[in-house]
């Protein structure tokens, strides 16, 4: 039978789409399709919501937390987003599909058609968004540990098919107007090209200057040991002032952060956890800040803006950052939905879902490359030189995954193996660092340029020997306490051993936290390249930069590495070093295993501001939460750590880092070799009544 119109219903065609949008069988098909795209999506809510509670920090509300206003217009501008979207996807649907019922065999059901070719293209939507979003939720029960490329082609073959009729219509339209389609395509080929020629050319040149930019790069989570595997980062390194020994004021990134831009300590510059609230707060002498003063354009820019407020009071004329409001922590993980997946990282995305763009926050759609090529176009647009850039990369961070780069595991609560992921997305970020120079290069910015590379901490990855303190190096001395192994093991999980940890900022026993890794490079300058084996800290670049640019009148408890960098030269003497642990609620210290009352137990900590929905610790509690922060002082292989301990007191163990041997009781042979007395002074002089030392008696035990 002839399923083919005859030329004069041909020649109606055009006519007949033109008024499609009055048609009342369009609008039928649309309301159709409309109606099924919202089950369809109705249907990944449920699947979704059935992922761990711990992922999507649902318990914000049920808890005692409340939510300003704003919050919940922004949860619903989200739903509404999606919406939108199911509904232009069903107009075009609807328009693509129209012209095919008019091809249709009479005998067969225009539903059926309908709904056939739709579930087709739900399961295109689908395959498309585990193959180009691999870390998606949804492969993890579709196709893990596998390519989607043969299941993509295979629905589109099946989309084709069940579409077939509108395919017809479509080469049919193409081939009696094709000269109106050639030049449709040539004129949006000509608007492609003049906007690509706008965006090169509307760019002003740089302002040539004398004075060099200033260029951090941090990294996050990053340990020494995994330079084996970072060729770029190794490269940088090698022709750089390489510090082998640097020491973090703490292991936490808002902290480290404000101690590097302020050259100060986090008992002065009073930023002791992250997601500290910020509100009217202004960190004292902050680099940023100096060099704004000096002439500097200053930017900064992270891909992950959950924990560390740095804002314009810290000196920075511009700003780069994912959405910084309690609302983010929820739709950047929720916001796994196959159709907005594949529109995320557009420019549609970034209006539609601002929470996960280029949020390193929201794994399942997170593209590095993306990033830097925003962060590189905003650099083009500020023409005034010098410039000071801050840049801080997340891609190592927890979850250890992005969406190019799936957990090897198919649910969220399949144990995984944390060092393996971890040192693969350490290899990934490698590969980010590399680009990022490569573009500063072409652009530019790396002429005459002082570029410090560094990590803001380390990490622990429940790896053996990843303390310090083992139970089989303990010296016990006829003074020790019996509250000193529950007060080391508070923080350690019941699954691993008395010498391992897990993350940062969790134990000051761990050097894996603590210790960073930096290097200093100043391009089209002679200096230094090599190693240096004497400890430096997190604090000392601030006054390093400052003094390479012969600024002077800035307090920093941080000292200059001038001599080290242009010349190789040690300082004086060997510094005391202090490095502190953060606040470790916790439902935040294990990621991959929580319960929803370990959740709500930890909320009672945070409170949303009203005034911008930030989520942060209630500043009423930060008095109590600093009695639970763990001290120490670290001095040549010597390290003295205070730990909370029941009934308000501490106690304090004395570690050799070279031999691992220890003790709590400082009357022991091996304690006095030690210079314990300094030590304990250097500690009670810095922290003052946060330390509550008593001498050796009955009442230390």
């Amino acid at each position: 039978m002839n399923c083919l119109p005859s030329r004069p219903f041909l020649a109606g065609l055009e006519n007949t789409l033109l008024s499609g949008l009055f048609n009342r069988k369009f609008l039928k098909i649309g309301l159709l399709i409309f109606g099924l795209n919202l089950l369809f999506f109705l249907m990944q809510c449920i699947i979704i919501s059935s992922f761990s509670l711990k992922d999507e920090f649902l318990s914000l509300f049920n808890s005692e937390m409340h939510l300003p206003m704003s919050q919940y217009w922004r949860f619903i501008s989200f739903g509404f987003s999606q919406i939108f979207c199911y509904g232009i996807l069903s107009l075009l649907f609807a328009l693509w599909l129209l012209p095919g019922l008019l091809y249709l065999p009479a005998e067969k059901s225009e539903k059926i058609y309908v709904f056939r070719a739709w579930l087709s293209s739900v399961a295109l939507i689908f395959s498309l968004n585990i193959w180009i979003y691999p870390a998606s939720r949804f492969n993890w029960f579709i196709l893990p540990g596998h390519s989607a490329l043969p299941l993509v082609l295979i629905t589109l073959i099946l989309f084709v098919h069940q579409s077939r009729f509108s395919f017809y219509a479509g080469f049919i339209s193409l081939r009696r107007n094709c000269l109106a389609w050639a030049s449709f395509l040539f004129i949006g080929f000509l608007l492609c090209v003049g906007i690509k020629i706008y965006e090169r050319y509307s760019v002003k040149t740089p302002e040539v200057s004398s004075q060099p930019n200033v260029i951090l790069i941090g990294l996050d989570d990053l340990r020494e040991d995994t330079l084996k595997d970072m060729p770029i980062l190794s490269n940088f390194l090698s022709k750089s002032t390489n510090f082998l020994e640097s020491i973090t004021p703490e292991a936490r990134t808002f902290v480290a952060w404000t101690s590097l831009l302020t050259g100060l300590y986090p008992k002065e510059h009073d930023i002791h956890f992250d997601m500290q609230s910020v509100d009217g707060y202004t960190p004292p002498g902050s680099l940023a800040s100096i060099l704004k003063g000096q002439g500097y354009s200053t930017f900064y820019s992270t891909d992950d803006n959950q924990y560390a407020d740095v804002n314009p009071a810290y000196g920075f004329d511009h700003l780069l950052v994912p959405k910084m409001d309690t609302s983010e922590y929820l739709l950047s993980v929720l916001n796994d939905f196959p159709l907005s997946n594949l529109i995320s990282q557009t420019w549609l995305g970034k209006w539609l879902f601002p929470d996960t763009y280029n949020n390193r926050a929201s794994p399942f759609v997170y593209e590095p490359w993306n990033y830097n090529r925003d962060v590189l176009t905003a650099l083009k647009k500020i023409p005034n030189r010098p410039i000071f850039i801050a840049i801080h990369f997340n891609l190592s961070h927890q979850p250890f995954y992005w969406s190019k780069r799936p957990l090897p595991v198919t649910t969220w609560n399949t144990n995984i193996n944390v060092s393996q992921v971890y040192f693969v997305a350490a290899q990934d970020m490698d590969e980010q660092l590399g680009e990022f120079l490569k573009a500063l290069k072409q652009n530019g910015f790396l002429n005459n340029a002082i570029v410090a590379v560094f990590s803001d901490h380390g990490e622990s990855l429940g790896l053996p020997k990843e303390r310090l303190v083992s139970l089989d190096t303990y010296l016990r001395g006829p003074h020790s306490s019996t509250e000193t192994i529950p007060a080391l093991s508070l923080y350690s999980d019941h699954l691993l051993k008395f010498d391992e940890i897990f993350g940062h900022g969790t134990d000051v026993l761990s050097k894996m936290q603590w210790q960073q890794i930096l290097g200093i490079k100043w391009f089209s300058h002679a200096q230094y390249q090599g190693n240096i084996a004497q400890r430096v800290s997190l604090i000392d670049i601030k006054p390093t930069i400052l003094d390479l640019l012969g600024i002077s009148g800035s307090h920093s408890t941080g000292q200059s590495l001038k001599s080290m960098v242009l010349w190789g030269k040690a300082l004086p003497e060997d510094r005391y070093f202090f490095t502190d642990t953060g606040f470790n609620p916790f439902a935040i210290q294990d990621l991959y295993h929580v319960s929803a009352d370990e959740v709500n137990l930890s909320l009672r900590y945070f409170i949303v501001l009203p005034n911008n929905g930030r989520l942060v610790i209630r500043p009423s509690l930060l008095p109590e939460l600093l009695t639970q922060v763990q001290h120490a002082v670290v001095y040549k292989n010597w390290i003295l750590a205070a730990y909370p301990a029941r009934h308000h007191k501490q106690v304090f163990v004395l570690v050799d880092m070279d031999t691992r041997q220890w003790t709590d009781d400082f009357s022991t042979p091996f304690a006095q070799k030690a210079p314990v007395s300094d030590l304990l002074n250097q500690m009670q002089a810095f922290y003052g009544d946060e330390i509550k030392y008593a001498p050796v008696d009955k009442s230390y035990q």
